[in-house]
């Protein structure tokens, strides 16, 4: 049998490396704001998504350079003229 002091440290090595607290904290937080904000829709999905396809749509392709979308004039003057 191992000393107390050991288990003592595999268990709070456990709960560092793992990170189990925040997961604790995080699930608990969940929990509370589903009781508090239960998910209640308010509006009809498939009126929206019918509306939305009748929405004029323009068609962009931006050139990507590292992190950023670069978009042409060309394209700039279609969203300017939309």
């Amino acid at each position: 049998m191992k000393p107390p002091l050991v288990k003592k440290a595999k268990y709070l090595d456990c709960f560092v490396q793992k990170n189990i607290f925040g997961k604790i904290i995080f699930t608990l937080q969940t929990k509370i704001e589903r009781k508090l904000f239960p998910n209640k829709t308010t509006i009809d999905k498939t009126e929206v998504i019918t509306y939305l396809q009748k929405v004029p749509c323009i068609q962009l392709s931006p050139k990507r350079k590292g992190f950023l979308d670069i978009f042409s004039r060309e394209d700039g003057e279609k969203v300017k003229n939309y």
